[in-house]
């Protein structure tokens, strides 16, 4: 990326930052542009919203004097994400714990040459005026009870008497012990304030600049050639941590204010509620972290010899999960704990040339056992050997494809990124300036009566809007009427070829024992033959023998249990049955594939001929309606969400067949001189005895594999109905919810800002005048800045290759 080409694009950036923080305050401080939102109504700007609109440019501005690109970390609570993040770093910076420790966002800021991290906690005063609060609440009285309640916790008792000491916090910690310390205070301080009802300070941590940052070197950029840009991760809260809603909150606003968004997931909780909010958040600032949203499928190397395969992985997260607001490329499984230990030992073979002490770093045990097994503890003072188990689990933990696709790339584009990132809140920013300032000017030239007649029929629009969103939950409801009968019917079906295939197979198996049975006649028949002498010399000395069959030779065709001499012949038939079902099965999935994708298509033709005809037309009657009026708005229908689907089949057939033994008679020479002297004349009759012994036979149970099948078919289908309602009710659901929410708050938005224009008809004319000059005053800019700041968009894109 061309030096020159980036400072130029810097520089237009903060330019175009610095004009619209300019215009926002100006409109701020002007009469009457911009008020306080009155109840039920929803305005573009009020004096809530339009500060936060503020400390989002300013942050944007800051970013840009380092050109720092700020990638997000996102995820629920076990999800791995401080694993992810440390595997990223190379080292442990974050504790991994099995409990919320992310009070405030943090920042970890690749900084070449820093070896050991270090925290900066700049902007600690917020913090000393809550522990002063907090103070002045444990010694009133009546806290007594509370008081000891708190105090049995031995992380409370810590910080209540740090409070009650007057201890303030550092600004500077070094080492992991030190900045986990920092951060469990942290998140004990939020406890504590919420026991105490006192109020944290969060609204002084809602900017990237004020938050707390740790510096260190990543271990996988050390070699890597200096950038302009500077990257940074933001690691966010997670909405699930428990008993902190306020961090549900704060996770929206962060994720709308870094450059870019990685968010982990986790494989095996892929279909739970707390993902699901994650995924929800991230679909609000899909427009705007378009081509900067990336996402790892953690601990992939849990998942079964039946689980879908890495792309498989990758096509359901982006088209299912994601509802396609994410490409497949962009989505990595991968195992954090894997490359974090196998990162954590290359650190340590860099920096110190062995590993530490096992019994102070009881990780060095676990990446041991992990690499080298029960052998563990003989490799631990091998370097060697030590490096070499790094690299294969390095290998095994897929972690390569994101530390390529994403951090190297972030990093050496940071800078183009960061542009980016600034364009596209510019032009989403200025848009809603634009809209509101052309209502506002155009409305004062109407009577409160032309007025009235656009806000009644903006609320008949809302109206319509709400007939079209049932209408939508209709077809909804069809769809997935239409799909349980399908369901329904495939079920039935899968069930009868089971039951018809095993039948198939039980009649080869019955034929199998039945020539096996057979076989076993022939060879006694033989055997009694070869005793003709014998029994004729027995009968002669007046003893009759007796050749008999064995009752276990008896063969009923009825009998569900086959029974087969040789295991090769029970292998090879359950092989074919299970090779059969495997058939059926991926035969349902298909066709379960198609009658989904069939009822989701029509879904959306329905929705698109139905529901977004409706939407356009209500548009454009709107459109038509202001310009007729002679207001000047730009409207768009929202896109409606993309749906997809999966679903996969239940297991096959395991330890099916049974190894048992009976009790046979069988001939041997005697032991002896006797013995011996047959076996030298080669007699058939004498030097022979009887002896009894064990044969191995192997049963096979048809009751019970169509029991097992059957049973494996009924779990896989009610599997099929909660997975029919996350990935195709709840997605639908969700994708109406988002649709109209966002077509109610368009038209909303317009219905405020008119119904402030009919305040402003209050006003004398004299007022109104002076209003209308101070608008027409404040748009002078604003097409310059519009048409800018998507220049500039475009400018930036090819230098960072969104796309690829």
């Amino acid at each position: 990326m061309h030096e020159e080409n980036i400072e130029t694009l810097r520089f237009e950036a903060q330019r175009l930052i610095d004009m619209e923080i300019d215009l926002l305050n100006k409109m701020m401080a002007e009469p009457n542009v911009i008020s306080a939102a009155r109840k039920d109504e929803v305005q573009s700007f009020d004096r809530d919203t339009t500060p936060k609109y503020i400390e989002v440019l300013k942050g944007e501005r800051t970013k840009l004097d380092d050109l720092e690109m700020v990638l997000a970390v996102v995820g629920t609570m076990k999800a791995g994400k401080s694993t992810s993040i440390n595997a990223i770093v190379g080292t442990e910076v974050l504790p991994n714990r099995n409990r919320p420790m992310t009070a405030l966002p943090t920042l970890i800021r690749h900084t070449s040459g820093q070896i050991i991290p270090i925290l900066k906690f700049e902007n600690d005063e917020p913090i000393h005026r809550l522990m002063t609060a907090l103070r002045n609440s444990v010694n009133q009285k009546g806290r007594q009870e509370i008081l000891q309640r708190l105090a049995k916790n031995s992380d409370m008792k810590l910080l209540l008497d740090s409070i009650q000491n007057g201890e303030k916090h550092k600004q500077v910690y070094q080492g992991a012990d030190e900045i986990f310390q920092f951060l469990k205070g942290l998140n004990d301080l939020v406890r504590l304030s919420r026991e105490l009802d006192i109020e944290f300070p969060f609204q002084d941590y809602d900017e990237i600049h004020e938050l707390p940052v740790i510096e260190v070197e990543f271990a996988h950029l050390r070699e890597t050639e200096q950038t302009t840009g500077k990257l940074t991760l933001l690691d966010t809260p997670g909405p699930n941590e428990s008993d902190q809603p306020h961090l549900r909150k704060m996770l929206k606003e962060q994720m709308s204010k870094a450059s870019a968004v990685l968010a982990i997931l986790d494989f095996t909780q892929l279909k739970s509620d707390a993902d699901a909010e994650v995924r929800r958040e991230l679909r609000e600032i899909a427009n705007i972290t378009e081509g900067r949203l990336y996402t790892l499928v953690n601990k992939f190397d849990q998942k079964d010899r039946h689980g879908d395969d890495e792309q498989e992985v990758k096509n359901f997260v982006a088209d299912t999960l994601m509802e396609g607001h994410i490409r497949p490329d962009a989505v990595f499984p991968v195992s954090a704990r894997k490359a974090y230990l196998a990162n954590r030992v290359r650190h340590e073979l860099f920096v110190n040339k062995q590993l530490p002490d096992p019994q102070q770093n009881p990780w060095v045990v676990d990446f041991c056992k992990e690499a080298f097994g029960d052998m563990w503890d003989s490799c631990i003072d091998n370097p060697e050997m030590v490096k070499k188990g790094a690299e294969k689990q390095w290998e095994k933990s897929l972690f390569h494809a994101p530390l390529e696709g994403v951090i190297r790339t972030a990093h050496a584009r940071a800078a183009g990124f960061a542009i980016d990132a600034a364009a596209a809140k510019l032009v989403d920013l200025g848009e809603k300036i634009d809209n509101l300032l052309n209502i506002r000017e155009t409305a004062l030239t109407k009577s409160a009566k032309e007025l009235q007649i656009q806000i009644t029929a903006l609320q008949a629009d809302i109206s319509g809007i709400e007939a079209s969103e049932a209408k939508a939950r209709k077809i909804a409801d069809k769809t997935l009427d239409k799909l349980a009968e399908g369901t329904g019917k495939v079920f039935e079906k899968v069930r009868t070829n089971v039951v018809n295939s095993l039948d198939t197979y039980f009649k080869q198996g019955k034929r199998i024992e039945l020539q096996d049975v057979e076989n076993q006649r022939l060879n006694a028949e033989k055997a009694q033959i070869e005793l003709s002498l014998s029994a004729v010399f027995k009968y002669l000395l007046g003893r009759t023998p007796k050749v008999t069959l064995s009752k276990d030779l008896d063969f009923d065709p009825a009998d569900p249990v086959m029974k087969f001499s040789d295991r090769k012949d029970a292998y090879n038939l359950v092989q074919s049955i299970e090779n059969a079902l495997a058939d059926i099965l991926l035969q349902a999935e298909s066709t379960m594939k198609d009658a989904m994708d069939n009822v989701v298509v029509g879904f959306q033709n329905e929705f698109s001929q139905g529901v977004l005809t409706e939407a356009q037309f209500i548009i454009s009657q709107m459109q038509e309606r202001l310009k007729d009026g002679g207001f000047s708005v730009n409207l768009k229908v929202p896109n409606a969400s993309k749906l997809g689907l999966g679903f996969s089949g239940s297991e096959m057939l395991v330890d099916v067949i049974e190894e048992k033994s009976k009790s046979v008679t069988r001939s041997r020479r005697k032991k002896g001189v006797w013995g011996t002297v047959c076996r030298w004349f080669g007699t058939s009759d004498w030097g022979w005895e009887e002896y009894k012994d064990k044969e191995s036979f192997y049963e096979i149970d048809i009751r019970k594999i169509e029991k097992t099948t059957l049973a494996q078919i009924d779990q896989a289908f009610a599997g099929l109905d909660q997975g029919v309602a996350i990935y195709i009710k709840k997605p639908l659901n969700d994708a109406i919810d988002d649709f109209f929410v966002s077509f109610k708050s368009t038209v909303e938005q317009i219905r405020g800002d008119l119904l402030q224009s009919i305040r402003d008809q209050e006003q004398s004319k004299a007022e109104q005048d002076e209003l209308s000059l101070r608008l027409k005053k404040l748009k002078q800019n604003v097409p310059e800045i519009l048409s800018d700041s998507r220049a500039l968009k475009q400018d930036v894109e090819p230098l960072i290759d969104i796309g690829g």
